[in-house]
């Protein structure tokens, strides 16, 4: 392959020693890349971690009602005695009131228990027309004061489900998957959606003031609530992969080069 003592740019190979060359070299090269995705897998994660960046459930794929199919998405953020939660309905066109959302059930850690929880929320509300074919108007800021919040231990319950006729629930995306009454419409919708008038277009944000909370607690049980009758359709959610995935990446990747690393001194 190599004559004996060629110089190729400064390189020095003996005719006896290239299989062994290149094959140390791939798997210098190798160890060197799985060190850096380590690396890289691991300052991603604790990087997320530290600013707690949102945590993100959702329902699994496949899910459905007693209305049909639901596709729903919750993103937390955590701070200090405080919880944001930006809540969003993805199934599009949906035809019934038990596809929309209406409630949230969590576990947080070190939250203290107090009851009642203070929010403030906000969302874009719409009126739709299921008479005339599912138009409906366009969205107005609303601050959802039919949305609350209770606590009972490390639970929290947000649902607009509390009293009353339920109204502003979160309805997904129209025919033409958006929010743009001049194009779309809810084509599928029966008259149960028009009887929860109005209703919230695609996402909610709540601000929850959670005693106790902090930017290390975590997120677990999470429960989606969909229609307007308690307890009636839920829906239990589970967590996005992509942190574990980080957590993985790195984790794996520094066992390896640890078990490469004592190999070598042996």
């Amino acid at each position: 392959m190599f004559s004996d003592k060629t110089n190729y740019s400064g390189w020095q190979i003996r005719s006896t020693q290239p299989v062994r060359f290149l094959r140390h070299g791939a798997t210098t090269v190798a160890w060197k890349a799985l060190g850096f995705v380590a690396a890289f897998g691991l300052a991603l994660f604790v990087g997320g971690q530290s600013a707690r960046a949102e945590i993100l459930w959702s329902t699994p794929p496949g899910s459905t009602t007693g209305g049909g199919s639901v596709d729903a998405q919750a993103g937390f953020t955590l701070s200090a005695n405080a919880v944001t939660i930006t809540l969003t309905n993805l199934e599009q066109n949906l035809g019934n009131v038990a596809q929309e959302i209406s409630g949230l059930l969590f576990d947080v850690t070190d939250a203290t228990g107090n009851g009642a929880l203070a929010t403030s929320n906000s969302g874009l509300i719409s009126y739709i027309d299921t008479g005339n074919g599912g138009t409906y108007t366009a969205g107005v800021s609303d601050l959802l004061s039919r949305w609350t919040a209770t606590e009972s231990g490390l639970t929290i319950t947000l649902t607009t489900l509390g009293g009353g006729p339920p109204d502003r629930l979160i309805i997904g995306p129209d025919d033409h998957d958006g929010f743009n009454p001049n194009i779309g419409k809810y084509a599928a919708a029966n008259s149960s959606i028009n009887t929860h008038n109005p209703n919230v277009l695609g996402t909610a944000t709540f601000a929850l003031t959670v005693p106790g909370v902090t930017s290390s607690s975590s997120i677990d049980h999470v429960v989606f609530l969909f229609g307007s009758v308690p307890g009636s359709n839920e829906v239990p959610g589970v967590p996005e992969p992509s942190t574990l995935v980080l957590l993985g990446i790195g984790t794996i990747g520094l066992v390896a080069y640890a078990w490469r690393r004592r190999k070598r001194a042996t």
